[in-house]
């Protein structure tokens, strides 16, 4: 309060010297009294003001490996001008998505999927030499397209999808009226489409979605998700409920899951119930690599509260050294945490367990609770799938 005095629940009261201030980084005042609202200095920030560019100029001049040149870098911000506002414009408008999304997020989750799929650049980088492939440019724009569509167009549901990709077409090959009066789609006011001198690099599919292509760097081109799988034997042994039929959304989900856990980036699988999401993810983890990968399996519930998450993750994993804790030396553990907004909210609207899980996502640990001293967590990193918020489950906190 005006005292400076901390009043907590236990009777304690904790005096703070003139030179110490508390501040709080809450998403809404919807549970803040008057009394706390009244006696503290507000400071709004709303996500337009800042936006994804901040982040995307930094990510640009700092996260990518040193192989990729300044013309490259610059043509990748070409790229994210031109593509970016439009489509944000389009999944906001005309898209509906399974769980709410945050503006900012959808670029930065474009940038892990460009930034993993560099392995080439970063050996390259590595062993100071060129990057072995036929054409640099045009594997560039077209892993720029490939992350684009699997990360501002994979959140929306089917008939959304489609939407989304039919605009897309339009936009690479500069059907969509640049100017701010276009009557072609409506992508609400005052957005002006920045076209590049020079459209993409490369030849886009023409039969069937860009969702039923992947980019092999390779050959430099585009192919089928179905043409590298090789015909599957099920072995005689397997009982009926672990047999996993090759389709084009097991192929491709589980290609996504394995290229995002192996380069240490978090991941989130969002469906309706029943369309096999936990047989995915613990088919596709099981084939990362035993020796190399550790995984901690849980599943959340109506009770799980967030002392039983942090005691079933803390008894999996060893201590390093002081204060520092993670799997066994040489290896990674993979949290995948199912059924991830089952938690029921308490009286403040928070989720606990998924809040602790949050507290990890930022701070990368948490705190003891016998001694209260930080648990740093290393090589550790989260896989989650949820149903669509309703019959029991929750809406989630969108951080």
């Amino acid at each position: 309060d005006d005292n400076k005095k901390l009043c907590l629940n236990s009777g304690e009261i904790i005096q703070m010297s003139a030179a110490m201030n508390l501040i709080f980084e809450v998403q809404d005042l919807a549970v803040a009294s008057p009394a706390t609202v009244s006696r503290c200095g507000m400071v709004y920030t709303e996500p337009a003001q800042i936006g994804w560019r901040p982040m995307c100029n930094a990510w640009l001049a700092h996260r990518l490996p040193a192989t990729i040149t300044q013309e490259q870098r610059h043509r990748l911000h070409e790229l994210f001008e031109w593509l970016m506002d439009p489509c944000l414009a389009f999944l906001r408008k005309h898209c509906k998505e399974l769980v709410a999304t945050a503006d900012i997020n959808l670029p930065i989750s474009l940038m892990n999927l460009f930034w993993s799929l560099l392995d080439e650049w970063r050996a390259a980088d590595k062993a100071n030499a060129v990057v072995k492939l036929e054409n640099v440019d045009s594997c560039l724009d077209s892993l720029f397209l490939f992350s684009l569509v699997w990360s501002m167009g994979a959140t929306c549901d089917r008939p959304s999808a489609n939407k989304f990709e039919a605009f897309l077409r339009q936009l690479l090959s500069k059907k969509v009226d640049a100017s701010v009066e276009r009557t072609d789609f409506d992508l609400g006011p005052g957005l002006a489409i920045k076209y590049p001198e020079q459209l993409l690099n490369t030849q886009t599919p023409e039969e069937g979605s860009l969702y039923e292509y992947t980019f092999d760097k390779e050959s430099c081109s585009w192919q089928h998700w179905m043409t590298s799988n090789t015909d599957v034997s099920i072995p005689e042994s397997l009982s009926f409920t672990d047999i996993i039929v090759p389709t084009i959304d097991t192929v491709r989900y589980s290609k996504l899951l394995q290229i995002l856990v192996s380069h240490n980036k978090h991941l989130l699988f969002v469906g309706p119930t029943g369309t096999g999401k936990t047989v995915y993810v613990k088919n596709s983890l099981d084939q990362l690599g035993k020796g190399a990968y550790h995984i901690i399996s849980t599943a959340f519930s109506a009770q799980t509260s967030a002392n039983q998450t942090q005691d079933i993750i803390d008894s999996k994993l060893d201590k390093r050294r002081k204060g520092v804790y993670g799997p066994p030396l040489g290896s990674a553990a993979v949290v995948f945490v199912d059924d991830l907004n089952m938690p029921a909210p308490e009286v403040y609207g928070a989720q606990p367990p998924v809040e602790l899980l949050r507290q990890f996502l930022d701070h990368g640990g948490w705190y003891d609770r016998s001694d209260n001293t930080f648990r740093q967590l290393v090589d550790m990193q989260l896989a989650a799938a949820m149903g669509p918020p309703g019959g029991g489950r929750n809406p989630i906190t969108p951080r």
